[in-house]
């Protein structure tokens, strides 16, 4: 059989291969195991080990900083004065009671608003054991100082009135000046600008206490937004089917940037983007406008710009129908007449004609003889004043000339 007997440095004692036991007393401690066994020679009847057990004591947080502050100001605390007896410590972690930490030997923090906060010191050695890590805390309260807190989250347009207002007490004093010459006094005021630009506006706030945080001065800017330029482009007349570029960055912001771009076509479809291309399958006029918005944020944040689309129509040319004809005789002249030809877009239209001879001629009614018997082929070709390719049409006529007396 085997039995194990415990014997520890400050007087303890147990049983059994496997044993648990606490040190009231941090330091270096020993456990001492004799493990016997019976049935074998004198001698080797009993094993003794020894072990070292070194017991942590626990880091002392301590930490000095001031009771009374104000808010808005810089508060420094050192816990230099921290000590670990038996290493050192490794980690010092603030809690300000505001819902904001930090870690370091020292530590500085602004209290945004006045009241009584708990700052709380947590300070960890290097053993990583259970009693590792302990606190130190102390109150403080931060007191309230005047502070216009003043923000400008949107850009204005001239001529609008800007509301300004400090949540301040009724006895401090608040002067402002705007920045253009104007001046105002009181918690709440509003003004407006002539012109566009970038103002500072200051405000300056006593709360006739003589205490160190009780004069204050801010200053904001106030952006007085222009309206951005847009430029679409010039009108134009352009091919069904064929894809057209719209190019707007000849547009400009004085005072920002453009952020977006926005082409919106009376046929209803809308694109983004400063460079868009896009087609046109049905002919007829289009209208489009420009939308350009900058950042301003501000009621006068878009210009526009317009311009006309013209999808071309294709000229409607009839050659009429195929014929027959005699030759042979002096008055055999064959009369082609397109004048009933048609442009939805009311463009001029000229006419080319094909005899298919080799002959050809030009004009709404034109006349020809043809030489001989044969069967010819006449082309008409309308073109209309754009130049495009869907401003010319063609029609042919077979023309079959018969020899008199057949």
């Amino acid at each position: 059989m085997v039995s194990h007997e415990w014997t520890f440095s400050d007087g303890g004692t147990a049983t059994g291969a496997e044993v648990m036991h606490s040190f009231d007393e941090p330091g270096v401690h020993s456990a001492i195991l004799v493990t016997r066994l019976t049935g074998t020679e004198t001698g080797l009847d009993k094993i003794e080990s020894r072990r070292k057990v070194i017991v942590n004591a626990p880091p002392k947080a301590a930490f000095e900083g001031p009771d009374v502050a104000a808010a808005g100001t810089a508060v420094v605390f050192d816990a230099s004065a921290s000590s670990d007896p038996d290493g050192a410590i490794t980690g010092f972690t603030w809690d300000f009671g505001d819902g904001n930490s930090a870690r370091g030997v020292v530590a500085s923090h602004t209290y945004a608003s006045a009241g009584t906060y708990t700052v709380r010191l947590a300070v960890r050695d290097e053993a990583g054991v259970e009693n590792s890590v302990t606190g130190s805390s102390q109150q403080i309260m931060v007191n309230p100082a005047p502070k216009a807190d003043l923000q400008m989250a949107q850009q204005y347009c001239t001529g609008a009135e800007l509301p300004l207002s400090v949540d301040v007490g009724p006895d401090t004093q608040v002067a402002w000046t705007f920045g253009d010459g104007n001046t105002s006094s009181g918690a709440s005021v509003s003004h407006s600008y002539a012109k566009a630009g970038l103002y500072p506006i200051t405000v300056a706030l006593d709360d006739g206490k003589g205490l160190l945080n009780s004069q204050r001065v801010e200053e904001v800017y106030a952006r007085i937004n222009a309206v951005p330029k847009a430029i679409a482009g010039p009108s134009r007349t352009v091919d069904p089917g064929a894809p057209v570029t719209f190019d707007a960055t000849a547009s400009s912001d004085l005072d920002g940037e453009i952020l977006s771009y926005t082409w919106q076509f009376s046929d209803g479809e809308t694109l983004q983007g400063p460079i868009v291309e896009r087609q046109f399958d049905t002919s007829g006029p289009v209208d489009v406008t420009l939308s350009v918005r900058d950042d301003s944020g501000s009621a006068c944040a878009e210009g526009t710009d317009t311009l006309s689309v013209l999808v071309n129509s294709t000229p409607q040319v009839d050659a009429g129908p195929d014929r027959e004809v005699r030759v042979g005789a002096a008055h055999d002249v064959v009369v082609f007449d397109v004048s009933n030809a048609t442009d939805a877009d009311g463009h001029g239209l000229t006419f080319a004609w094909n005899f298919g001879d080799g002959s050809t001629a030009s004009g709404s009614i034109v006349r020809h003889a043809y030489g001989s018997p044969g069967t010819y082929e006449v082309t008409v070709t309308a073109r209309d004043t754009t130049g495009l390719a869907s401003g010319v049409s063609s029609d042919t006529v077979t023309v079959v000339a018969q020899p008199r007396g057949n």
